[in-house]
């Protein structure tokens, strides 16, 4: 699922047509049933949009070309095993744009010149959302998360998937290794010039990452928390452009736990971050009610 960047919203609340539609519903991570629930509220939130777009001088067919795309992802059983807390999809006549959120949303559907963006403005506002990128030598996933979820951003088509992608299939016969053991660490096997190589491969593999997350973190200011092994970790640190990289990380083996674990863990430390960050901005206030009202009772006299 793609990430909604500063820059995907801002080319949606630009956008500027007779019928904009902006569909939101909750959404559940697993499970048959809540799957199938989420599909119906889709289909339910899509036929009413329908009846609006009919209402507001659109033909009938029309108004079905338009909400096609909806009915395909209605379909789409994989589509639904790759959710969040919430999906707001946003269409005009010949166009559809999606993402899921880990946000929470109440199933609504708002028809305008506009797109109805509110429910998105929390994800922009800094208020405990984060990215948490997990490193291995052999995948590398990338999460936006707020303190009571996490989504998995698709990545898959901007990064190699294994270090073999980028250094090429002959690495394994060298003099080291870098796959991840059965323990749960990944171990630099050799010596000398071998761990030099490793190093020097590993930084290779870690700028292809780098540039292909350039691509859609450009632009952003959320903090990023690097989990992996220390090792990993402080390879990707001497490379990396992303200029909001958090000085401490999760040292773990990003494979041994799931979605939830890491969430978990991930919010533990960046936590104390954000609590630090909002005793500043409220200081701040109060310094400058403070002023305000000195300057006020100044005044006076």
């Amino acid at each position: 699922m793609a990430i909604i960047t500063k820059k995907e919203f801002l080319k949606l609340s630009e956008t500027h047509d007779a019928f904009c539609a902006s569909i939101y519903i909750p959404t559940h991570r697993a499970g048959f049933d809540e799957q199938k629930q989420d599909t119906i509220q889709l289909k339910t939130q899509a036929q009413e949009m329908n009846k609006k777009l009919v209402a507001k001088g659109m033909n009938q067919a029309e108004a079905e070309r338009m909400m096609e795309p909806l009915n395909t992802l209605i379909s789409d059983t994989e589509f639904w095993r790759h959710q969040s807390d919430g999906l707001a999809l946003f269409l005009t006549p010949g166009s559809v744009t999606y993402f899921a959120v880990p946000l929470s949303f109440e199933a609504n559907n708002h028809l305008g010149s506009n797109f109805y963006l509110k429910p998105l403005l929390p994800m922009f506002t800094g208020n405990g959302m984060f990215f948490v990128l997990a490193l291995q030598a052999d995948d590398t996933s990338l999460y936006q998360a707020t303190k009571y979820s996490i989504t998995d951003i698709r990545i898959s088509d901007l990064i190699p998937q294994e270090l073999e992608e980028t250094v090429g299939y002959d690495y394994e016969q060298k003099t080291f290794q870098t796959r991840t053991q059965s323990g749960g660490s990944t171990v630099f096997h050799g010596h000398g010039a071998g761990k030099d190589d490793v190093k020097k491969e590993l930084k290779e593999y870690f700028r292809d990452i780098d540039k292909g997350l350039m691509q859609i973190l450009h632009d952003e200011n959320l903090p990023m928390l690097l989990a992996g092994e220390h090792q990993i970790l402080s390879i990707y640190k001497e490379v990396s452009n992303y200029p909001h990289l958090l000085e401490e990380t999760l040292s773990t083996n990003p494979s041994s736990m799931d979605d939830r674990e890491l969430h978990k863990k991930a919010w533990e430390i960046v936590q104390p971050l954000f609590e630090k960050t909002l005793k500043k901005r409220k200081m701040s206030t109060v310094n400058i009610l403070v002023r305000a009202k000195q300057f006020t009772m100044w005044k006076r006299f």
